[in-house]
């Protein structure tokens, strides 16, 4: 493995010291140097793929800044039944919260005239409008939407939807009369 591949993927754990929590429950955990992935992707190179899936961490725990280099660490764990989230789309999470202050945000609403044209509007909040980031918001929400209307699955078994609900309350209440 070539040295920028080791020094990205530096090894921060066994332990991570959580305080409270014993060493059973202690994860391995990785550690991504953003100044290192960023020499990395200007220098190119095979490393770059290996760089843009944020080193292979699947699940980001936390981001640690090292006042000393000026450097932002992003902290996770590598589950290898998951997808690695994009750099790209980590940056532009980040700036929406650093540069803008805004949370990143996709919502699809219903217009003043959804009842007549089955129309719907869709709000981006934080910049995120036009990229990677924001379209998965957006099929995120369309999902939710979707298990929220019964429509598909949700994989939690127990799980009530929001139209099962309603319809559980209609067919417990039929004519509308609350207690």
């Amino acid at each position: 493995m070539n040295t920028l591949i080791k020094r990205i993927r530096i090894i921060v754990c066994s332990v991570l010291l959580l305080a409270a929590a014993s060493a059973s429950y202690a994860k391995p955990y990785i550690a991504l140097s953003l100044k290192q992935a960023e020499a990395g992707l200007r220098a190119g190179g095979g490393e770059a793929a290996m760089i843009n899936r944020l080193g292979g961490i699947t699940l980001i725990a936390g981001l640690v800044y090292d006042k000393e280099s000026g450097d932002p660490i992003i902290v996770g764990e590598i589950n290898t039944s998951d997808p690695a989230p994009l750099l790209d789309d980590v940056v532009v999470g980040l700036r929406a919260r650093i540069l803008h202050d805004e949370w990143p945000v996709v919502s699809i609403e219903p217009a003043k005239k959804t009842p007549e044209t089955g129309k719907f509007k869709v709000r981006f909040e934080g910049n995120v409008a036009g990229t990677h980031y924001g379209r998965r918001l957006f099929e995120a929400d369309v999902m939710l939407k979707k298990i929220g209307l019964g429509l598909i699955p949700s994989g939690i078994p127990g799980f009530a939807s929001y139209y099962d609900l309603c319809t559980a309350g209609a067919s417990k209440n039929p004519n509308g009369v609350v207690d």
